[in-house]
């Protein structure tokens, strides 16, 4: 590799001493097939693509030495759609000064779901090529998970070091690493988690099955190795309990929370569905839904920018006694700073954000769930403060899976990773593990309670359809 160095070195040098100044002729990042929601324009940063740039002004004179290096003032950026790809581009005219062309292109194998990261460097004078170079890395996120979500698979100054690392490699000056780069850690979701509440204990919900598909799943709680409780659900046909009570009367308050003015739906159920969610103790809590009609809410003369789809109410029983009552929705709201490349790779269904939440009562106390879709957090809040972030991104690398889907060993197919037949089995060490950080107050018995909250959220979520 330093003898390809050298002679690439003193090739240039021995070329025309007229040829004093180096222009690059085209610096542009692309998007093929792959979304900005995992792969954010991170050069939109001034503070990014200066220091990119910076990085590349101190590598090529390491090739092209001596010499005045000239770069555009921005980077091109493209969004490909449909089957177009990064091409080298020179000026048509030629030229005694060194003219270089550099392209960076993130993008989705054509076949399977692998994505690699291509980068490609010509250094020409006169139209005669004195330099061409490819080299290609697959990118790995850190969490299966994140390869079925809109999360971000890196972040800004992670996109810089792995930019101004494959340029290196392409000059020749690094050494080309094989195998894939992977990208992200845990820590970039607790660092998330932090800023919005002071994160005092650790604990993991340990799921084996479908997270959202109770009738195959099993939970396990856990605070470092310790087993705190083990969940499961089982629909049932009928709930089982003798208990009668006003629904208007119960229901009301919360539908006054949601909507924001004093109004109550007609509860004339179109259908319900009941389950029992069963403990490690032999305990068991049943659970009640109710469909109610789809309505648009609105907060006096003012409309709100959301729809509330398909309120659904809940109950919650423990032996004969109501313990819970709570309302269950989804809400679209547009998410913000939506660009035209996001238009351009026909994102229409994305370019909202689909929050689920649970609001209620337990034993007196208010709760409130909420599973917001885009970044992968379910928020727990009770009496309206927030206690507890269960972060949906996969912690376990020995676990491949996320939500009961995995890609095929050579990334090509999706498939089931659940079984077909009975409950999964919990293996902790193979298991898809989520951290679940609570505030420092929180004991065990009030994560236990959490558990539960947290399966009237699933058991709702996987009832939606």
């Amino acid at each position: 590799m330093k003898r390809s160095i050298v002679l690439i070195s003193l090739c240039l040098l021995n070329l025309p001493v007229l040829a004093q100044s180096v222009q690059v002729v085209q610096l542009e990042h692309s998007l093929r097939w792959v979304t900005e929601y995992n792969f954010p324009y991170y050069l939109d940063d001034p503070l990014i693509e200066e220091s990119v740039k910076n990085g590349i002004l101190i590598s090529l004179p390491q090739i092209l030495p001596n010499r005045d290096i000239t770069l555009p003032a921005h980077f091109n950026y493209r969004v490909i759609s449909w089957f177009g790809k990064t091409k080298v581009r020179f000026p048509k005219t030629s030229s005694s000064d060194y003219q270089v062309a550099i392209t960076s292109a993130i993008t989705r194998a054509t076949v399977g779901y692998a994505v690699l990261w291509n980068m490609q460097i010509q250094i020409k004078q006169n139209k005669r090529v004195l330099m061409e170079r490819e080299v290609s890395h697959e990118l790995e996120p850190y969490s299966s998970s994140i390869r079925f979500s809109n999360h971000p698979w890196m972040d800004a100054w992670e996109f810089r070091d792995i930019f101004l690392f494959m340029f290196s490699e392409c000059l020749g000056i690094t050494v080309s690493a094989s195998g894939p780069i992977t990208l992200g850690s845990i820590e970039q979701v607790r660092e998330k988690i932090e800023s919005l509440m002071t994160i005092g204990k650790e604990y993991r919900l340990v799921v084996a099955g479908a997270m959202m598909n109770q009738s195959r799943s099993n939970y396990l709680l856990m605070r470092d190795s310790l087993r705190i409780n083990e969940f499961s659900y089982k629909p049932t046909d009928v709930l089982d309990f003798n208990f009668s009570f006003s629904a208007k009367e119960i229901f009301a308050d919360l539908f006054k929370q949601i909507s924001g003015i004093d109004t109550y739906y007609t509860l004339r159920s179109k259908e319900y569905r009941t389950g029992t969610i069963f403990n490690q103790r032999g305990l068991n809590r049943q659970v009640r839904l109710d469909w109610l009609e789809e309505n648009i809410i609105s907060a006096e003369d003012e409309i709100i920018d959301s729809k509330i789809i398909s309120p659904i109410t809940g109950l919650c029983f423990d032996q004969d006694s109501m313990i819970s009552h709570f309302i269950f929705y989804k809400e679209i709201r547009p998410l913000d700073n939506i660009t035209m490349h996001d238009l351009q790779f026909q994102m229409d269904e994305d370019l909202d954000e689909s929050i689920y939440a649970i609001v209620g009562e337990f034993r007196g106390i208010n709760f409130r769930l909420e599973y917001r879709e885009f970044d992968e957090l379910i928020l727990i809040k009770f009496e309206n403060r927030l206690i507890a972030v269960l972060s949906l991104i996969n912690d376990n690398p020995e676990s491949l899976s996320s939500g009961g889907v995995k890609l095929t060993k050579n990334k090509t197919f999706m498939v089931p990773s659940t079984r077909l037949f009975g409950k999964s089995k919990i293996n902790e060490s193979s298991s898809e593990r989520y951290p679940l950080y609570t505030i420092a107050e929180m004991d065990d018995e009030g994560v236990i309670e959490m558990g539960y909250f947290l399966l009237l959220l699933f058991f709702a979520i996987g009832n939606v359809g």
